[in-house]
């Protein structure tokens, strides 16, 4: 057949240009601006996220797992700054920038933080601090609760966790 005929073929010394399009199944708003900073090399300090609307920051965090570098094996102490947090996804983006630097990823949500403390993703925090909370307790949507549950994934983990 023609198709089986192709693959018999040697490819010459030629260069061609091409062009692939791509179409990302299923991406979150704000992924393709996420990706166009990071191939910019816009991303090279942190927060870069916060230029992004709040409906897009798990795009962020999805172009943050696929560029994730796990450059460090020690754990570290983590400070995450309560005044960049006002909802849930802003912790995940302030937090795996916190743990792997600009771009860095450590969960986008609970589960996702649980597989995390798994290993492979980045240092085993030893403590994490939550510094300026006051400020994240009157933004995000039910607070006390998602503190509740990182409480109990940290402590499980043996990890130190302490609202500032």
């Amino acid at each position: 057949s023609a198709a089986s005929d192709v693959y018999k073929r040697q490819i010459s010394d030629t260069s061609v240009n091409l062009t692939l399009n791509a179409y990302m199944h299923s991406a979150r708003p704000g992924r393709y601006k996420s990706w166009k900073m990071k191939t910019s090399g816009e991303i090279d300090c942190k927060n870069k996220w916060l230029k992004l609307k709040p409906s897009e920051r798990q795009g962020w965090l999805g172009m943050a797992i696929q560029c994730n570098q796990n450059n460090q094996t020690e754990g570290k102490n983590v400070v995450v700054d309560g005044k960049l947090i006002d909802d849930r996804d802003s912790f995940y983006c302030a937090f795996g920038e916190a743990i792997n630097g600009p771009g860095g990823y450590f969960g986008r949500n609970l589960d996702a933080v649980i597989d995390c403390l798994c290993g492979g993703f980045g240092p085993i925090p030893i403590s994490i601090v939550w510094k300026n909370s006051a400020f994240s307790e009157s933004k995000v949507k039910d607070f006390d609760e998602f503190v509740f549950h990182l409480t109990e994934i940290f402590a499980e983990n043996n990890i130190v966790f302490v609202l500032n």
